[in-house]
């Protein structure tokens, strides 16, 4: 075997594992996307008795404690959180996440206050999961007040959703508060 030979090989190989570590990390991305847009609110709302409310508030506990770990165990998300400088950097890191795993958001900055911050999303990867089963957005929701808790120590249990594409609305519209 020729060196050319042996340095194509050992490339091949390098690509392979780099294919495979891409294609692992969207895996999960889909797994987290599913469990959390679709099975986990799904799940909550075929409870008998269980009402709306405590699922929507289920659903944000749920979520916001999953970021808030993942941002505390000081891996990758902990540390592309130290790299970020605005607010609204800081406040948009769950769209970044998932578009990072191949799901598609278009949001801007609607309005900006000294107190606030109004996200507008047109286009929102989990809309096929809360067309269905609107709950599915307080999952949503609770990932923003986790990253508000942790990021910035604003710990509140709602945020203001005055439109949301899942009810038919032209887009979403999210009211953050900065302290």
């Amino acid at each position: 075997m020729t060196k050319a030979e042996a340095t194509k090989i050992t490339q091949s190989k390098a690509d392979e594992e780099k294919f495979e570590k891409y294609y692992m990390h969207f895996l999960a991305g889909e797994l987290m996307h599913e469990v959390l847009f679709g099975t986990l609110p799904n799940k909550l709302k075929a409870y008998e008795g269980m009402e709306e409310e405590e699922i929507s508030r289920m659903l944000r506990e749920i979520s916001a404690e999953a970021i808030v770990n993942a941002i505390n165990l000081g891996g990758v998300v902990s540390s592309h959180v130290a790299l970020l400088e605005s607010f609204e950097d800081k406040v948009t890191l769950c769209y970044k996440i998932y578009e990072s795993m191949g799901f598609k958001f278009c949001h801007n900055i609607f309005k900006e206050t000294k107190d606030s911050i109004t996200i507008q999303v047109t286009e929102c990867p989990h809309i096929e999961y809360t067309k269905k089963n609107p709950l599915a957005c307080f999952s949503c929701m609770g990932l923003k007040l986790g990253i508000l808790k942790v990021v910035f120590g604003i710990d509140i249990k709602k945020l203001n959703v005055p439109k949301r594409l899942a009810l038919g609305d032209d887009c979403c519209l999210i009211e953050i508060p900065k302290k």
